[in-house]
């Protein structure tokens, strides 16, 4: 298979993986509602004063994971699947001789050879700026770069 259409396909798992997290997150967040409005104020209104701060920050935890989802979503609909890269790049998906990384968001593996790397983890930094033929250290491992697309 191409490395386009290898990047194509990592693209769209990725897509389905954020929409399930942002689907299960959205769910979540109906639940809290739905709990923190039949929350009946006991005679025990300290009880009730910790019970409706656990869920405002619960609330708030979701919110924040939410705006990330979103956000890396947003992101990942500005890689232009078209425009071959001579050197690695944000958006580059680059093939080694250990596996293949896209430059995008940190997601981590998306199907059974690629991994979605942010450029600000450890092995994203090493892979930036690359070329065909380059070879970087990682974790005590040698890796040559194959191919950029």
């Amino acid at each position: 298979m191409l490395l386009f259409e290898i990047k194509k396909k990592a693209i769209s798992q990725s897509f389905e993986l954020l929409g399930a997290k942002l689907d299960l997150l959205k769910s979540e967040m109906t639940a809290l509602q739905l709990s923190s409005e039949s929350e009946t104020k006991s005679s025990m209104g300290d009880k009730y004063e910790t019970a409706r701060e656990m869920v405002e920050h619960e609330r708030q935890k979701i919110q924040s994971q939410l705006e990330t989802f979103q956000k890396q979503k947003q992101f990942l609909q500005q890689i232009n699947l078209d425009t071959p890269h001579q050197s690695s790049k944000l958006g580059s998906i680059i093939r080694t001789d250990k596996g293949t990384f896209l430059l995008s968001i940190g997601l981590g593996k998306v199907s059974e050879d690629v991994f979605l790397l942010s450029p600000a983890a450890p092995i994203g930094q090493q892979l930036m700026s690359r070329k065909v033929g380059d070879q970087f250290t990682f974790n005590q491992k040698d890796y040559l770069i194959e191919e950029i697309a």
